[in-house]
């Protein structure tokens, strides 16, 4: 049991060396890919450094060389750069009257004139509109049977078509309607 315990002791202190051991290298490994890491991004930003440098003496040698260009070309006036002279002309504008009365007040409309026939209506009443309400036309019911036949009636009862206008007496005119 003791040769067990001893063996066993000895195969874990194994183990845990081991796994030491390979944390360490993983340990170095790290280590070792972090500084590659760290060099080349250093190169990188070296590289885009002179990049930079180089492009900002470009660009202030191209400003050097268009201010010499524009210190060397002649002055033009602004009045030559105009297509055409011109001049201001002021323009005249009629002088309008002021509205004699801007806030008169507008007179009522007066009242149509009716003839004697008609009495005038009171200011205050408005005369109400007559509805127009057409008759109600009467059919036959089928079903019903139709009334017997009404007696000839005397010719003095019925009038004549030709007479009838001449001897009725005219409609009086309705105040109401006009």
């Amino acid at each position: 049991m003791k040769k067990e315990l001893a063996l066993r002791e000895q195969e874990v202190q194994r183990a845990h060396e081991e796994s030491s051991r390979y944390r360490q290298d993983d340990l170095e490994h790290l280590q070792r890919d972090m500084e590659e890491n760290r060099a080349r991004d250093m190169e990188e930003i070296e590289r885009l450094m002179q990049e930079y440098q180089r492009r900002l003496e470009d660009l202030q040698q191209e400003m050097m060389r268009e201010m010499k260009e524009m210190e060397s070309a002649p002055v033009t006036p602004l009045a030559a750069l105009a297509p055409t002279p011109y001049t201001v002309t002021p323009v005249s504008r009629p002088v309008l009257a002021p509205h004699p009365a801007p806030f008169a007040v507008v007179p009522p409309k007066p009242r149509p004139v009716l003839p004697p026939s008609v009495p005038p209506l009171p200011s205050a009443v408005v005369a109400p509109r007559p509805l127009r309400v057409p008759a109600p036309r009467l059919r036959p019911v089928p079903s019903a049977p139709l009334p017997p036949a009404a007696p000839e009636a005397d010719e003095e009862a019925v009038p004549d078509a030709e007479d009838a206008p001449e001897d009725r007496p005219a409609p009086e005119p309705d105040p109401a309607r006009q």
